[in-house]
């Protein structure tokens, strides 16, 4: 089963490689640390480091930004695979972004998000520590393109 898992997720990998061929991608199937990983760093093209993985057999990880990191389980579902795959490729063309949530100088959160016709929707969260709350956090916006926005409420600014 962790041959099957780990084929699927480098097949998986090399098609989201193939729907971004003028990005700069290494898929390690022999990383020591992980199952299968990724690097794809800030590049022409992608305003900032994106990595995925596969790590304990079955959880497909992305880490985005200076803070978003999420991962998708169990790997053997089509489904979870499928909505990993949306969220990647979406962060990578540019349709989707990273809230990211600051207090001065520490991120303690970030919300994947995909636009939709009235605004914005949170496909994914991560969040870092015990912060039970959003309040007095300032907001960054990220998303590929060279959109950063500092201070942007997360329904305040369209998809283009």
């Amino acid at each position: 089963m962790r041959d099957d898992l780990k084929g699927a997720a480098v097949r998986l990998f090399e098609d989201i490689q193939a729907a971004f061929p003028a990005l700069r991608m290494r898929v390690n199937s022999e990383d020591r640390n992980v199952d299968v990983s990724v690097e794809i760093p800030s590049q022409a093209g992608l305003d900032f480091r994106v990595d995925l993985n596969l790590q304990n057999r079955d959880e497909l990880h992305l880490s985005a930004g200076d803070a978003f990191w999420c991962s998708w389980f169990p790997s053997s579902d089509s489904a979870v695979v499928q909505r990993y795959r949306h969220a990647v490729t979406g962060l990578l063309s540019g349709g989707h972004r990273i809230v990211e949530y600051r207090y001065w100088c520490l991120t303690i959160g970030a919300d994947l998000q995909e636009p939709t016709a009235s605004g914005w929707k949170t496909i994914a969260k991560s969040r870092r520590g015990l912060w039970p709350f959003r309040w007095g956090a300032r907001k960054r916006v990220v998303q590929n393109g060279g959109t950063v926005h500092q201070g942007v409420g997360a329904d305040e600014r369209r998809h283009a």
